[in-house]
């Protein structure tokens, strides 16, 4: 009779023991669950927002170059954008470095 009343207090303290060891391990999943559900809802708000932005600028393009003023101002922004490209391939022509060395250095 002692052996039976010894092994059913032994078998109550494993079997908590695996209850236990089942919730820890639910909880990490449900954790994991979590973790990845807020990492795919910040890629997709960050997308969000650049898309917003492209769209802003884009509105902002649109408004300046619909007036004369906005015509001439976005010339000379296309101006600078071209001469600045134009001084940075120059300078680095001067340096020996070209363009194929650089895809060269990519791949």
């Amino acid at each position: 009779m002692e052996s039976f009343t010894m092994a059913a207090s032994l078998i109550s303290p494993l079997t908590t023991f695996g209850h236990s060891l089942a919730c820890i391990g639910a909880s990490l999943a449900h954790s994991a669950v979590l973790v990845a559900s807020a990492i795919l809802n910040f890629v997709i708000t960050l997308v969000e927002s650049v898309i917003q932005l492209g769209r802003s600028v884009g509105t902002l393009l649109v408004g300046l170059t619909q007036s004369i003023l906005g015509f001439i101002v976005a010339n000379f922004a296309a101006i600078a954008i071209i001469g600045g490209v134009y001084y940075v391939y120059t300078q680095r022509r001067q340096r020996g470095v070209t363009v194929s060395d650089t895809v060269k250095k990519v791949r």
